[in-house]
């Protein structure tokens, strides 16, 4: 397509588009004026030809019983105006017998004597011509019936009328196109401008300077200022969020890395094989604990990614939910956890990214194995909810307590726990980006006796 031109240019399309629209109407305008201009020259010369022809009809009479023809010169040499045209012509009396003139002249074959002249374009000894037939009626005693007279004309000085006429009024047609070429040419850099003006304004401001773009009167150039402001805002945005992420990400890591290299540092002085294996096995959380937060790093980048390019697509939860459901029992089939799965609509589709969904999904079942007891409990299922599709998990762990359930989403934020020393502080804030990607918002509470319900609530229309 040409959109995708690398080499396009609106000047040159506006241009080129106009041009060849005009040449298109030039075109018909061409074909108008030249019927025009051949209309005119045969009505300018046929004017003549009737002349003539009335001429020689009026000096048409009959005496003694035969038709009189005394033919006027005079009627003829009107058409002599045009030096390099012949004439021709001829006259015949009642039953078409010939009189005078050039005999076998050409004739309409279904023309009908009458006083009203008509005329006839044909050919006369292998040259074009235009030709007029006029006819008087004779009622006289010894003659009776139609007198006929025709006379033709060569067409040179018509043509070359024709040809006057159609490269004059070309000539204009063409002055004007070419004006109008130039006008519009100007008109498209001057509307043009406030484009190239908002780009050398873009080219010249800063990387750091990020505010809005000078404002505009132009009507159709305010969606583009717009537009562009509002893509430098979530630009920005994303910028800051990423910023913040990596600062937090590099300190967590560094935190994590130096509690390593300290617990290696002191398993190097230990004497003792007790207290080696003590710090070993410290070493071994600590790895754990910084494996686990690489992964959740990854993992928050790769939904933080999807969520700004919005790969949706229709996505069957039941498959969805089942498939991770099976992984989970599969990859903790030697530990007491009971996993249940709770659907009462088993075929419900949505747009979503099934990438993201899985790997939220994946996050909260970890969490809550990860802070739950070993004979944990946990569900896994899905409700409508007045228009809402509901994702839920929920398990038998110590919970959240009230007045952390707001902190729990925020990245790096742990709750104090006896398991809290794996925890990353990433799985939350995982869940609220790909929720809040779908459009949904993310609920935690507290269940009675014990335990914590983790809800993505996510709009959706029956179909």
């Amino acid at each position: 397509m040409w959109m995708t031109n690398a080499n396009y240019s609106l000047r040159r399309r506006l241009l080129v588009g106009t041009a060849s629209l005009m040449l298109g109407v030039l075109l018909l305008l061409s074909a108008g004026v030249w019927k025009y201009a051949s209309h005119t020259a045969d009505l300018s010369y046929d004017r003549l030809l009737t002349g003539s022809a009335l001429a020689v009809i009026e000096r048409i009479r009959s005496r003694n019983g035969a038709v009189e023809v005394d033919l006027p010169y005079a009627a003829l040499e009107i058409l002599s105006l045009a030096p390099d045209d012949k004439v021709y012509y001829e006259v015949r009396g009642p039953d078409s017998l010939y009189l005078t003139g050039y005999d076998s002249f050409p004739v309409p074959a279904d023309y009908a004597p009458s006083s009203t002249p008509r005329f006839y374009d044909t050919e006369f000894l292998d040259e074009p011509i235009r030709a007029v037939a006029v006819a008087k009626r004779l009622n006289d005693p010894g003659v009776s019936g139609w007198v006929e007279v025709h006379i033709g004309h060569s067409r040179e000085a018509r043509n070359a009328l024709t040809h006057e006429i159609l490269l004059g009024e070309m000539a204009t047609l063409v002055l004007v196109i070419t004006l109008a070429l130039a006008c519009l040419a100007f008109g498209i850099n001057r509307t043009l401008a406030p484009l190239n003006s908002l780009s050398r304004n873009l080219r010249q401001r800063r990387v750091e300077e990020m505010g809005p773009l000078p404002d505009t009167h132009i009507r159709e150039v305010k969606p583009l200022v717009a537009s562009i402001d509002q893509y430098r805002t979530r630009l920005q945005s994303n910028l800051d969020s990423m910023q913040v992420f990596i600062a937090d990400a590099s300190h967590q890591i560094r935190t994590a890395l130096s509690g390593v290299q300290a617990q290696l540092d002191i398993a190097e002085m230990e004497p003792e094989p007790e207290m080696l294996r003590s710090r070993l096995s410290q070493i071994r959380n600590q790895h754990r604990r910084l494996s686990r937060l690489t992964n959740q790093l990854l993992t928050h980048a790769l939904v933080a990614h999807r969520r700004d390019t919005h790969q949706f697509q229709p996505v069957n939860l039941n498959k969805l939910l089942s498939s991770i459901l099976t992984s989970e029992v599969r990859d903790h089939a030697d530990s007491d956890i009971e996993f249940n799965y709770q659907n009462s609509y088993r075929e419900i589709t949505i747009e979503a990214d099934a990438v993201s969904l899985r790997e939220c999904l994946r996050n909260l079942i970890d969490n809550a194995i990860k802070y739950g007891p070993a004979d944990n409990n946990i569900t896994l299922g899905v409700d409508v909810n007045k228009g809402e599709i509901v994702l839920f998990v929920d398990d038998s762990g110590p919970g959240i307590p009230a007045d952390m359930l707001t902190r729990a989403v925020q990245r790096f934020e742990r709750i104090d726990s006896e398991n809290n020393a794996l925890g990353s502080g990433l799985g939350l804030a995982i869940v609220k980006t790909v929720t809040e990607a779908h459009g949904g918002s993310l609920h935690l509470s507290n269940r009675s006796p014990k335990g914590l319900r983790v809800e993505l609530r996510m709009p959706w229309e029956r179909a």
